[in-house]
């Protein structure tokens, strides 16, 4: 299989991308996510931000539920995407019950905002998170049961995305939740918490690239195996897991 052996040896993302490349070339897979959302289908992005990375999917003509749990963030988004049907915004953090919790936001780099103890002594343990707000939690399953089942939903929530798919009770779309290799193994618990919701087949973008890494959707088995190899031979990987 293309890029495994790369992905093992933790490899350099621009040593990845040209062997990605070739794997685009000789075959006919979808290259990124994109290509697997249509028009009028609905898009989930859990940690929205800014809403940034809504704007591919808008473009496409899909509809968007952008849910982050940053006051101003969300406030901005609201402004952002006044007057666009499309767009949905919900002030809300995404867990594993609805109720309360406290937000820790860092000012600094507000990207770093987490629900998340153990995430902040990873590999952003320099910076500080100066601000504490409460905010209200929803759940994947209470966003499915307002605004419908999504083909796609993007999960990116600074070490919480175990918790976001605890709230899920069955399976979806297609996922991409954010794995980083210090916490790996929390990466690898919410891979068995896909498969026991019926989740099959799974591939891996790095960094910022949103491409595919892998020329094919591999077993939970394959990609818990690639992970654990890649994050023992580079500390600093990061990138998004996908699972359909």
């Amino acid at each position: 299989m293309v890029l495994l052996g790369a992905l093992r040896h933790g490899l350099s993302c621009s040593s990845l991308h040209a062997t990605v490349n070739i794997a685009w070339e000789r075959t006919m897979l979808p290259s990124t996510i994109m290509d697997l959302v249509s028009p009028d289908e609905l898009v989930f992005d859990i940690g929205a931000h800014a809403g940034d990375k809504a704007i591919p999917f808008l473009q496409k003509g899909a509809r968007l539920v952008c849910v982050e749990p940053q006051p101003q963030l969300a406030e901005d988004m609201r402004t952002r995407f006044s007057g666009n049907p499309s767009v949905t915004v919900v002030a809300k953090g995404v867990g594993k019950v609805p109720g309360t919790l406290n937000l820790d936001i860092c000012t600094k780099s507000p990207v770093l905002s987490t629900f998340s103890t153990h995430w902040k002594a990873g590999r952003f343990s320099g910076y500080e998170w100066d601000e504490q707000v409460e905010v209200e939690i929803t759940t994947m399953d209470e966003l499915i049961a307002l605004y419908g089942e999504p083909r796609y939903s993007k999960i990116d929530v600074e070490g919480f995305e175990r918790e976001v798919v605890e709230g899920l009770s069955c399976r979806i779309g297609i996922l991409s939740l954010e794995f980083t290799s210090e916490y790996i193994s929390h990466t690898m618990q919410i891979v068995h918490r896909l498969v026991n919701l019926g989740y099959e087949e799974f591939n891996l973008a790095l960094a910022e690239d949103p491409r595919f890494q892998l020329d094919q959707w591999v077993s939970w088995y394959d990609v818990v195996r690639i992970l654990g190899n890649s994050a023992k031979d580079n500390a600093k990987l990061w990138g998004d897991l996908y699972a359909r």
